[in-house]
């Protein structure tokens, strides 16, 4: 049968968490523009739950009630988008309310899209937890030299470590 998530009120083969701030408004067709990697998360999403997996996804804080309705899958909040002082809220505030999330939920696989910064907290954070992580590709100018145009040195020094 599985194991049982208590969340979602039924057996599940495995537990998957993806990181994706972008998600709710995509549920709720709102103004603000979501790319591709969005949608297909979202369908990833939708094809897992269709095959007996738990699916999470971990997004700002206040994203539930935004969002308003059931979208068939966790909606984790991990933090208020700005809350705290603009240059420390990462170090106090976001990555512990990252890490703690990722933990409470116990993932069996962990996954991230977009090259950034969050994708190397996020992939220190899997390796703490002793979680797997997988990065999905959104675009391909993340593997070329296009990727010193589009990411800032602090970025793609986290991206980079991500992928090791």
């Amino acid at each position: 049968m599985g194991k049982f998530d208590p969340q979602m009120d039924k057996p599940y083969k495995l537990r998957i968490l993806f990181f994706d701030f972008n998600i709710p408004y995509l549920l709720k067709n709102s103004d603000v523009f979501v790319g591709g990697a969005t949608v297909r998360l979202y369908a990833f999403c939708k094809g897992l739950i269709h095959r007996g997996h738990s699916v999470g996804v971990l997004t700002w804080k206040g994203s539930k009630e935004f969002v308003g309705s059931d979208p068939g899958f966790g909606m984790i909040e991990t933090y208020h988008k700005e809350y705290g002082l603009k240059y420390l809220r990462w170090i106090y505030y976001r990555i512990p309310r990252l890490f703690f999330s990722i933990k409470n939920y116990k993932p069996d696989f962990l996954i991230q899209r977009c090259a950034c910064f969050k994708t190397g907290i996020i992939a220190v954070s899997s390796k703490f937890l002793k979680i797997p992580f997988v990065y999905m590709v959104a675009n391909d100018i993340y593997f070329d030299e296009r990727l010193s145009t589009v990411l800032s040195h602090r970025n793609r020094i986290f991206y980079n470590f991500s992928l090791k």
